[in-house]
């Protein structure tokens, strides 16, 4: 799954430190293109450490969490991003202010379309403002991308619930059927 949503953010609140450290959250809302063209929104949590050695400028991106949702008409994509194990970035958080780079994301998510369901995961990157040698902040759209995928694996149940299932080969989806007849025998027989 590559797609770039982008957006504004429509609600946000702050918890901030004098040293620009702390956690905000924000609610954005926008397009999504790509596989899954439509509207998305995403609701991200944002960790900040600070400056830890004041005059230094850059305050590591601590943590990242989001849920979201993609609207599209070939589907709907719901999922998480986290930050990356050893992933870094940057935050920054001050009174009603919070910025963030980060380029180190993993996310995990489920896509339904055509009445079946699909996971994905793979790495991703967020971005609502960047912060350059000289200190001073550059704002920029919220954007971000899903960059690599582990590959879309459709969301078998652990048993079928209808003959559909075990026909043109589905019954090879569940490896406690040995072929289609079991499979359908199965379905057929009384549920206690």
């Amino acid at each position: 799954m590559f797609l770039s949503p982008q957006g504004a953010f429509d609600a946000a609140s702050y918890a901030c430190t004098s040293t620009g450290g702390g956690t905000f959250t924000l609610h954005a809302t926008g397009t999504a293109t790509g596989p899954y063209p439509g509207t998305f929104v995403e609701d991200i949590t944002v960790g900040a450490a600070g400056i830890p050695n004041p005059p230094d400028i850059t305050s590591t991106l601590s943590s990242f969490h989001s849920t979201f949702t993609i609207t599209s008409a070939a589907g709907t994509v719901t999922g998480t991003k986290d930050l990356a194990a050893g992933g870094g970035g940057f935050a920054w958080c001050a009174g009603s202010f919070g910025a963030f780079d980060a380029p180190a994301l993993t996310y995990s998510a489920t896509i339904n379309t055509g009445g079946a369901s699909y996971t994905d995961s793979g790495t991703a990157f967020a971005r609502d403002a960047e912060m350059p040698n000289n200190g001073v902040a550059i704002f920029q759209p919220f954007n971000e991308t899903f960059s690599t995928s582990n590959g879309v694996v459709p969301v078998v149940p652990a048993a079928p619930t209808s003959v559909d299932q075990c026909k043109n080969g589905g019954w090879k989806n569940y490896p406690q059927f040995k072929n289609q007849g079991e499979c359908v025998a199965y379905v057929q027989r009384p549920k206690r």
